[in-house]
């Protein structure tokens, strides 16, 4: 491990080209393309894949219903200000001359 740590230094105190730094993701990615992988693996894993997109869009829709659901809410307790009922009565007027 101390041999890493002094590559690492000597390496970003020169900027010698001998070796390279590379975060952890660059690593996954990499070591990812280079695995072999058959047809019913990748089907797998897309399939697993789409389940989570799927569970993810299920739990974000409960909780937009429910923001609705407590906005309306909201809306009934709290009184309607000026631009509101201008605005309300403004229709009913069009609806009324109709």
């Amino acid at each position: 491990m101390d041999d890493l740590r002094k590559i690492r230094q000597k390496t970003e105190k020169n900027n010698q080209n001998d070796a390279v730094i590379i975060s952890k993701a660059d690593l996954d990615r990499i070591k990812d393309a280079t695995t072999i992988k058959t047809k019913d693996q990748l089907i797998q894993e897309k399939k697993l894949l789409e389940e989570q997109k799927a569970a993810a869009l299920i739990k974000s829709k409960m909780r937009k219903t429910k923001m609705q659901e407590m906005d309306a809410m909201r809306a009934t307790r709290v009184k309607p200000n000026e631009f509101q009922v201008a605005e309300k009565n403004k229709a009913e007027t069009l609806l009324s001359k109709a």
